[in-house]
């Protein structure tokens, strides 16, 4: 039997499906491209599994891939994968290709379209839209892709355009944090700032643990200079994620622009800690600490 992906099932429970499925046939390349497929979901929507969850998606991908080299599925996976740790070369278009072999294989491959629309956002935002466009074509009432022709359209600057398109895709799913946290951030880049505020607290409603809505709150009132109330939101933020090295990175900024140093190094420690100590997380930092005119500071961060 196919224990074939859909997003109304709860995705840990797809996940023991299919798990179930490649146990009872070891050579069943679906089965390991849907549960690759599951697991991408799974991290990308709610963050959960951490790298090692992306690893053994891409592992899966692969294995469904050797299994059978025309499977379309299994070369969606690899280029979703591929698109959110791209290698650090300038050239790098192994997610591009991936997800052109997906469409090869299958042209209705809604999902591979808006995978290709997200890719494209960093290259040519034009491109972009028109991804976005044919993943609706082929699959009309996915919310997702309406968030990423949203995305597309702000970053065009046509924010009303983004707005229609946000509040649309909350119509299909409403009870999705993604469109009412996209919402805020529209809202806050026209300066509306009673609608952003009622979009984050309306995605603190719908997930009370996800920490995306504090966050989101935080930084809108850090936009408005109000600090207390953005240091009390990160603060939540916290407490619903512990492991979110951008909340102590912003409370960072914060303490560093109250000249609170103390404060501001634990914050940008744990962020350091918590990047593993990737170069890139280190210079940011340091970043932080030029923007506040801290030269010494600054220079052991590069």
């Amino acid at each position: 039997g196919t224990a074939r992906f859909h997003p109304v099932i709860h995705l840990e429970f797809a996940m023991q499906m299919f798990e179930k499925a490649i146990t009872l046939d070891t050579t069943y390349a679906l089965g390991f491209a849907e549960l690759a497929y599951a697991q991408w979901l799974h991290y990308s929507w709610y963050g959960a599994g951490g790298k090692e969850l992306l690893d053994l998606s891409l592992e899966n991908a692969k294995h469904a891939q050797q299994l059978n080299p025309q499977l379309g599925e299994a070369y969606r996976v690899i280029g979703a994968v591929s698109s959110m740790v791209p290698p650090l070369l300038l050239n790098y278009t192994g997610d591009i290709d991936a997800l052109n072999k997906a469409i090869e294989l299958n042209p209705n491959d809604a999902i591979a379209y808006y995978l290709l629309g997200t890719v494209y956002q960093r290259k040519d935002i034009n491109q972009s839209l028109l991804f976005f466009e044919q993943a609706i074509q082929r699959s009309p009432g996915n919310s997702l892709f309406y968030l990423g022709k949203g995305k597309a359209l702000a970053k065009m600057k046509l924010l009303d355009s983004a707005i229609n398109v946000v509040q649309e895709a909350i119509e299909y799913q409403p009870d999705q944090i993604q469109g009412y946290l996209l919402l805020g951030e529209l809202f806050l880049k026209k300066n509306n700032i009673d609608e952003a505020e009622k979009s984050y607290h309306r995605s603190i409603e719908l997930q009370p643990d996800n920490s995306a809505g504090y966050i989101g709150l935080a930084s809108l009132y850090q936009d408005i200079g109000k600090i207390d109330n953005a240091i009390q939101s990160y603060n939540l933020a916290k407490i619903k994620d512990s492991l979110n090295r951008d909340i102590y990175f912003h409370l960072g900024q914060i303490y560093l622009s109250q000249r609170k140093m103390n404060d501001a190094k634990i914050n940008f420690e744990k962020t350091i800690q918590i990047g593993q100590n990737d170069y890139r997380v280190i210079n940011d930092v340091g970043r932080a600490y030029l923007d506040e005119q801290f030269f010494t500071e600054a220079l052991q961060y590069f």
